[in-house]
């Protein structure tokens, strides 16, 4: 972590022509701080909500079970910044200046989420399924107990596309809203949190994913007020990979007896029919087949600076618009 930090603080001093100086009075100073901190205090609030189940779980079940459960979750962590950090890095800026353009923004932001979709949903399925030959290859006999955490957190990890909150929020300049929708979720997870500590790390495991699964719609009815982006919308751009993933899902439970039996080509041949599967059903849908050359071809485009707020949309079907 120190030597990430360190690579891209250098590369942003190299690459950034801003440099520090004494502050002046300038137009707009005033809201660029009132938006630093609305974002200051939702960074605070979200990082002592998160790290309160560490403290039950040491306080209250020691630090072998404690550990268990923050290997799990590091692992779906490691994860999500992954997948989530470069997406937020490229897509705040552009959809800050298309807030003003309701109908570009939504297209905009449907290309993300449908995207976000496409690969997080059957991964987070697969994760879910197979975590016990996972957590076994990666971690080692030793770490099994926390294979049942583990599934509990990809389940949750299913939800990722379909909450943009945040990104929403921030870029139609719904700051101080953010806050207050940071302190509502705050209360309720750690309401979850000290309830889930009386069955251990699984126990709170489970209130992390159910309160993820509970407090969807609410968060995203207050969060998407008066913004270019609906529920309605969010589900039009996650139900193709919703469905094809719950299809790959039901194929996989039927395998994995058989899959099991087959030692260490378990994950391979796993990996193989989760592939094909996924693939098979999403093929069945029209426009299927366009869809996944525009998912696949697009990030080329983006390495190579062709595609933008201009471009996206351009194939994109009407329905995935929020």
């Amino acid at each position: 972590e120190v030597a990430r930090s360190t690579f891209v603080a250098a590369g942003t001093w190299c690459t950034c022509r801003w440099w520090p100086s004494l502050p002046a009075r300038a137009t707009g100073l005033g809201r660029m701080l009132r938006v630093g901190r609305d974002i200051s205090g939702f960074n605070l609030v979200t990082f002592l909500s998160l790290n309160l189940d560490g403290i039950l779980l040491g306080k209250f079940w020691g630090a072998g079970p404690l550990g268990f459960y923050r290997q799990a979750r590091q692992m779906i962590a490691m994860l999500q910044g992954q997948l989530h950090s470069p997406v937020d890095t490229v897509a705040q800026p552009t959809l800050s200046a298309l807030q003003n353009d309701p109908a570009r923004y939504s297209k905009y932001l449907g290309k993300i989420v449908s995207m976000l979709s496409f690969a997080v949903m059957p991964l987070a399925t697969y994760l879910a399924i197979f975590s016990e030959p996972l957590v076994r290859a990666l971690l080692g006999e030793k770490w099994m107990a926390s294979a049942p955490i583990f599934r509990l957190f990809a389940l949750a990890a299913l939800l990722w596309p379909a909450s943009p909150r945040h990104l929403v929020m921030i870029t139609c300049g719904k700051t101080v809203r953010n806050f207050w929708y940071s302190l509502m979720a705050a209360l309720l997870l750690s309401l979850a949190f000290i309830i889930g500590t009386f069955w251990g790390p699984i126990g709170v495991a489970a209130a992390y994913t159910i309160t993820a699964y509970v407090w969807l719609l609410p968060s995203l009815w207050y969060c998407l007020r008066d913004t270019p982006v609906s529920i309605r919308g969010i589900v039009r751009a996650v139900r193709i990979p919703a469905c094809c993933s719950a299809a790959m899902g039901l194929v996989l439970l039927l395998a994995s007896p058989e899959l099991s039996k087959s030692g260490s080509l378990e994950i391979p041949l796993s990996l193989a029919l989760a592939v094909l599967s996924y693939v098979g059903v999403w093929l069945l849908f029209p426009g299927g087949m366009g869809m996944l050359a525009e998912y696949f071809t697009y990030p080329l485009l983006s390495l190579r600076g062709r595609a933008g707020p201009n471009r996206v949309g351009a194939r994109l079907d009407p329905d995935i618009s929020f």
